[in-house]
């Protein structure tokens, strides 16, 4: 279990996070969502150990993150962050074998199976010895998830489950069919006792692929729960200030939007009587 307890975060004298909660349990996709400056890249940083917050603690399981060497929280946490450099002259497996350099040593026949796992998994079979910087920025994108695989995959004998997979916006550069494939690897890594947390501006995405939501706005938590109860028409309006009705799939009974058919909502609506008080 991954938790923040009453997090703040302060930059440049504005409150980034003022006083988040969040629990992240094994076995368990949670989706955060929220517009874009409410904190979502931020809370990934601080649960992840690479940003210290003002106030407040993270711990795994039980134990205050800031105690881990940071070897031992390569062992059990595994990060996609938006920012991801091209690769330099690494060709695919080299990056993605990069992941094993944090793991538990073990025999390199071993290794190097772990790493045509991850590439597989991931789609890039066949470009597994192309230089990265010749990679499209979707390509470029799966590659580095399959690193963060990699690197799970050798701290297991350490980390409790499957291991904490952190993703920010893992679906940016991808198209319909990769998209796909990330969320059901989401679920697979939390279906192996692994614990997932992903960041994504898509909604009907979080939907389908977290079992709890999570939502900021301007440093708070607007709402936490699951996304039948999270995704609403108040949400939307009080976190996303757009008028808009969710609909309801059939099978399985999840909640969806039509972005297309949204209307802003005016926060300063015009009089019909201009001249009106």
């Amino acid at each position: 279990m991954l938790e923040a307890r009453s997090v703040t975060l302060r930059r440049g004298g504005r409150t980034i996070l003022d006083d988040v909660s969040v629990v992240l349990r094994a076995g368990e996709v949670t989706g955060v969502i929220g517009p874009n400056g409410s904190g979502k890249s931020t809370l990934l940083r601080i649960l992840s150990g690479v940003t210290a917050p003002d106030a407040g603690e993270v711990f795994i399981a039980g134990t205050p993150l800031r105690r881990l060497r940071p070897a031992e929280l390569a062992l059990r946490r595994a990060v996609l962050s938006q920012e991801r450099p091209a690769g330099f002259a690494f060709t695919v497996r080299e990056l993605v074998s990069l992941g094993a350099q944090r793991g538990i040593p073990r025999a390199a026949a071993e290794t190097q199976a772990l790493v045509t796992r991850a590439i597989d998994r991931v789609g890039l079979g066949a470009a597994e010895h192309q230089a990265t910087d010749r990679l499209s920025g979707g390509e470029r994108q799966r590659a580095h998830l399959a690193r963060a695989l990699v690197q799970l995959w050798t701290g297991r004998g350490v980390a409790n489950g499957g291991g904490m997979l952190l993703l920010d916006e893992p679906l940016s550069a991808q198209d319909p069919l990769h998209q796909i494939d990330i969320l059901d690897l989401a679920r697979e890594h939390a279906g192996q006792g692994g614990t997932v947390m992903i960041i994504l501006h898509d909604i009907n995405a979080a939907v389908r692929a977290a079992d709890r939501l999570v939502v900021l706005r301007q440093g708070h938590v607007a709402a936490d729960g699951s996304p039948t109860s999270v995704v609403t028409k108040a949400m939307l309006a009080g976190v996303f200030d757009v008028d808009l009705t969710p609909c309801t799939a059939p099978e399985p009974p999840l909640p969806f939007v039509l972005p297309q058919v949204a209307r802003r909502i005016d926060p300063h609506p015009h009089s019909s009587c201009p001249h009106s008080p």
